[in-house]
């Protein structure tokens, strides 16, 4: 076990086949970082279709090994049910495979390893294991999916799909990507929650509501709106888990009084919880003068909404497309000399970096000096910042085949 409490991070197992002898061959290496050469003891079993096995086959402790599958074998799929605490990496060949595996048949892979194979995926592609035409392509199967779990592994790289695209000038590419994916979803969940609501669809709500009405999907931004009024005017409660979605889809199509009607509201009320959900939802206008005054809020020391809240807050309004992303960025070269505790507090330098995506926007930053804005984020983070920079600016890679 000291391999494992000893070493920083995780690994990756790489699984390819030789498809002339038809032996298996897995080597390791550390996620992320393929120039640390720790080895660990990697507990191996792999599976055909649904088997419920999940004990050690065999141990991976070497760099790599080869050994020679049954060969009945046609669709190796390693770390059944997720019992070992490791990503999987298999050669191009293996994820073409099992992504016609889970568009003919999802119910031949175990639920769980439904929503692994996607999590690994989109993690490989971020970090340039394989090309991201891999998890778009495996993606698509979530037309048929039924399962909450596929979806919440789905929505945890979302973001990171959006920003990839948007990289690419490909944002209309992501907004019918979603809509084909989620149409379904969405209708089925329905707009609130109900007391049947098992845990996972209450969480998956969540997320489809955030995303449909951040692309102005399927109605989302009128239902809010509409959700969002009935909650000011009569009392009519939001459920408490779908209070930002619902207010910051609201605010992204509401006229001048509605907002103001909700500013007043997050006015009248005391410091807490709903303080910083109103101030999420107030950000997500599309008003420029309305975002600014929220960004005054955000960057004042004493506004009832704790420091964490904040940098919730932020990320939310960034989230949602370039046109806020470049308000708020123009905001911070404005402001950058005047408000640097606040924005070292909210580790400023973090923030920005996940949200640039076009050479266009590091030019905005070099007005300011970025060692400066560097300074107000924590030491050890700037080199993460910068691989941000890097990995969106450069965009992803398509592969051909």
């Amino acid at each position: 076990m000291s391999t494992w409490d000893s070493f920083p991070g995780y690994p990756v197992v790489n699984v390819s086949r030789n498809y002339y002898d038809g032996s298996i061959i897995l080597s390791q290496e550390s996620f992320g970082n393929s120039n640390v050469d720790h080895l660990w003891y990697i507990p191996i079993n792999f599976v055909e279709g649904t088997s419920t096995l999940t004990t050690p086959q065999m141990w991976l402790k070497e760099k790599s090994v080869i050994f020679y599958p049954n060969a009945s074998i046609n669709c190796i799929l390693v770390n059944n049910q997720q019992t070992g605490y490791y990503r999987v990496n298999y050669d191009i060949r293996i994820w073409r495979s099992l992504t016609r595996r889970l568009t003919n048949n999802r119910l031949d892979v175990h639920v769980s390893n439904r929503a692994q194979l996607l999590d690994d995926a989109f993690e490989l592609a971020h970090f340039n294991y394989i090309p991201y035409d891999i998890p778009l392509g495996l993606s698509l199967y979530l037309r048929r999916e039924v399962e909450s779990l596929p979806f919440l592994a789905f929505f945890n790289n979302i973001e990171k799909v959006k920003l990839y695209l948007e990289s690419l000038g490909k944002e209309e590419m992501f907004k019918n990507y979603i809509k084909n994916l989620l149409e379904d979803l969405y209708r089925s969940l329905g707009f609130e929650e109900t007391e049947l609501d098992e845990y996972l669809n209450k969480h998956s709500r969540i997320s489809i509501i955030t995303w449909a009405c951040n692309l102005n999907l399927f109605n989302c931004r009128d239902q809010a709106l509409k959700a969002v009024r009935s909650w000011l005017s009569n009392g009519t409660k939001i459920a408490i888990n779908l209070e930002v979605p619902i207010m910051c889809g609201a605010m992204q199509l509401a006229p001048v009084d509605d907002w103001k009607m909700l500013y007043a509201k997050y006015e009248s009320i005391p410091d807490g919880e709903r303080k910083w959900k109103l101030l999420t939802g107030l950000g997500c206008t599309s008003h420029k003068m309305f975002l600014e005054k929220i960004l005054d809020l955000i960057f004042m020391k004493s506004s009832g909404v704790s420091v964490a809240d904040k940098k919730i807050a932020l990320m939310r309004i960034l989230q949602i497309d370039q046109t806020r992303v470049e308000m708020i960025f123009k905001y911070f070269i404005r402001h950058v000399s005047s408000t640097n505790e606040i924005y070292q507090e909210l580790r400023v330098a973090d923030v920005l970096c996940k949200y640039i995506t076009s050479q266009q926007q590091l030019e905005l930053l070099n007005m300011v000096s970025l060692s400066q804005l560097f300074q107000l984020s924590r030491l050890e983070e700037v080199s993460p910042s910068v691989r941000l920079l890097r990995v969106n600016i450069h965009g992803v890679h398509f592969s051909s085949a």
